[in-house]
């Protein structure tokens, strides 16, 4: 599987930020259907810390849409497709609870 997370503030009416987790066959964070980054390319599933490394490579302090602090909930759509398992999937949670964020897997 791979996953697309949607980063949504409290007021719901938008705008939403999103960012898709694949595995090819590393950990490969797409924004806007371009890869925008690679964490480990020895690593092929998803680490802790991961997160962190897409919120330094994004630079939380550009346009407003991009600070993450904005975005509080996220949503996490699960795809059957891809290479990833449910340990990945958990290791993403894990990184989100850590980070403050409350969140809702939809699979």
């Amino acid at each position: 599987m791979y996953f697309t997370l949607v980063f949504k503030n409290d007021s719901n009416e938008g705008p939403t930020l999103s960012y898709d987790v694949c595995f090819h066959p590393c950990v490969v964070w797409y924004c806007e259907g371009k890869d925008i980054l690679i964490p480990n390319p020895k690593i092929p599933g998803y680490n802790k810390g991961f997160l962190n490394d897409l919120f330094q490579k994004e630079s939380i302090t550009d346009f407003p849409k991009k600070d993450f602090k904005v975005f509080n909930k996220v949503l996490i759509i699960c795809h059957e497709q891809g290479h990833g398992y449910e340990n990945d999937l958990r290791n993403l949670q894990a990184d989100l609870k850590e980070e403050g964020f409350t969140y809702q897997v939809l699979k």
